[in-house]
């Protein structure tokens, strides 16, 4: 008897691992087609993939310098403190705007290929992650030039931003449903996060004594900033508590879109079949 249980359990581990290498494999598959492969054919292909995820942090530090946000009452550097924001709320950002769209995306894979509706937001969750890591490393880069904030807080970095991502997965994978269903949903979603950057602290802590500085405080995307730099640059007290609690909000997220998923895949696939 013991026999035959453990060879249950040897066959039920074999296949947990396949389905894993599986799922990883096609998002794998997807990554390539839709980001690596992206400027394929391009004699600067290699460039864009560098460029493109940095141009916010070169846009941004850019309109700061000509003064179009106002001046600092802080010492710090403009460019250390918008840098370092815009470096978390990208994260928080393309995680909610790739996979809400995902399923959308590679409709024509999940068509001919089957491709499983996990693999999908696992590409793109890799796709979040070599940007972030691109924008990472070359802001490690330009710290040379203000060695002052050099030091073991920017190990902290690469964790927080896989923070960010699991707590922005749990609302994407759910919005993702509704997207398939209600294309419009895009859009709102879309004009959200580009509107949130400014609400976001990333051009300055906001004054949480005033009514419209308290409803900004409790947004996500300022929460995530705001604490990234304090983390980061060690400017401030990190809210540790403040964190866990909106951590707690995105594995019930999680849990939901997993729920979610599971019970509309059969819709899901009907309609994008």
């Amino acid at each position: 008897m013991g026999f035959y249980f453990a060879n249950l359990a040897f066959i039920a581990h074999i296949t947990i691992v396949s389905s894993i290498k599986k799922t990883n494999d096609q998002a794998i598959a997807l990554f390539r087609r839709n980001h690596l492969y992206a400027y394929e054919g391009m004699w600067l292909k290699y460039f864009w993939h560098i460029f493109m995820p940095c141009l916010p942090i070169i846009l941004y530090n850019a309109l700061s310098l000509i003064g179009v946000f106002g001046n600092s009452d802080s010492e710090m550097p403009r460019a250390v403190s918008i840098s370092t924001g815009l470096i978390f709320y990208l994260v928080f950002s393309e995680t909610v705007l790739l996979l809400s769209n995902t399923l959308v995306f590679n409709q024509n894979y999940i068509k001919k290929t089957g491709v499983n509706l996990i693999s999908c937001y696992w590409s793109s969750i890799y796709i979040v992650m070599m940007n972030f890591s691109i924008r990472y490393i070359i802001f490690c880069t330009l710290l040379l030039l203000f060695p002052e904030y050099i030091t073991p807080r920017l190990l902290f970095g690469p964790l927080y931003a896989i923070y960010i991502i699991l707590f922005s997965a749990g609302i994407a994978a759910f919005l993702a449903i509704f997207v398939v269903f209600y294309k419009d949903v895009t859009n709102f979603v879309q004009a959200a996060m580009f509107y949130l950057l400014f609400a976001s602290g990333v051009f300055g802590f906001v004054d949480t004594e005033s009514a419209i500085g308290k409803a900004v405080s409790v947004l996500p995307s300022y929460i995530f900033v705001s604490n990234g730099k304090k983390l980061m640059l060690g400017i401030d007290v990190v809210e540790f508590e403040l964190l866990c609690s909106i951590g707690g909000v995105g594995v019930f997220m999680i849990v939901l879109s997993i729920i979610g998923n599971r019970k509309c895949k059969p819709l899901v696939l009907n309609y994008l079949r």
